[in-house]
């Protein structure tokens, strides 16, 4: 469920933080599925593999370990991410 997977991410943040600095992961089960550069490669990859809506939670990891979540599926971007990348 996306929200374990969110809570994976939540509670090893710093960790993750420091193995992919500034990239976007793909979260499922609990597991880092990829890390890709942009959340074009990140929608992409999802697709590619498989993937439907709400199946993965996809997540900008800030080396600074701040929060910035997106999740595919249900239009669901926080205000923060996509508008800062974007820039």
């Amino acid at each position: 469920m996306l929200i374990d997977d969110y809570n994976y991410f939540d509670q090893h943040r710093k960790e993750l933080a420091t193995a992919y600095p500034d990239k976007w992961l793909l979260i499922k089960d609990q597991k880092v599925l990829f890390a890709v550069d942009t959340l074009l490669q990140a929608l992409d990859t999802t697709y590619k593999n498989g993937m439907k809506e709400g199946d993965c939670l996809t997540t900008f990891c800030r080396k600074d370990g701040k929060k910035e979540i997106i999740r595919i599926g249900r239009a669901h971007i926080s205000p923060s991410s996509y508008a800062d990348r974007r820039a």
